[in-house]
């Protein structure tokens, strides 16, 4: 049996509570949800909704669940994202960057550089990325996981 919502009318005008705090609505005091079968409308009010995404609202929570949805994405458009993968590499390899980066990962094979099992900013044990300062100088990195090095960018 589908939850239905209790209404009411006073002066003509049909009424929904709001499930949050409790008072009663028009219909515009809701925002529309085309999920909703019954009455188009969601279960908490304008100012709620408003109040609920502003509390949540985490820049570095929205940050991880984008990195999430993009591996999702990813997935599902897999042909199109190997051949958009391809295409960039072609003029990515010819760049100062690079020709670092080439350089680096081929001293960490030799061992001349040694990659860390953790990361030295946060601790953390993911794959531990190396940040070029200066590309003209490719042995000399600092060793991040990949969320200290992408708060690291943003800082800089």
């Amino acid at each position: 049996m589908p939850f239905t919502r209790e209404t009411k009318v006073e002066n003509g005008v049909q009424l929904w509570p709001c499930t949050r705090c409790g008072r009663w609505f028009a219909i515009d005091g809701f925002y529309r949800d085309n999920r909703a079968k019954k009455w188009g409308i969601r279960g908490v009010c304008k100012e709620c909704h408003s109040r609920i995404s502003i509390e949540t609202r985490d820049k570095d929570k929205a940050r991880l669940r984008a990195r999430e949805w993009q591996e999702k994405s990813r997935y599902r458009h897999r042909p199109e994202v190997i051949e958009r993968e391809r295409n960039r590499s072609k003029v990515r390899n010819k760049t100062l960057e690079a020709k670092c980066r080439f350089i680096a990962n081929r001293a960490i094979k030799q061992g001349v550089l040694v990659r860390p099992n953790f990361c030295p900013v946060c601790g953390g044990k993911e794959k531990i990325e190396a940040h070029h300062d200066d590309y003209f100088r490719p042995l000399e990195v600092k060793w991040m996981c990949p969320l200290c090095h992408a708060k690291y960018h943003r800082e800089s």
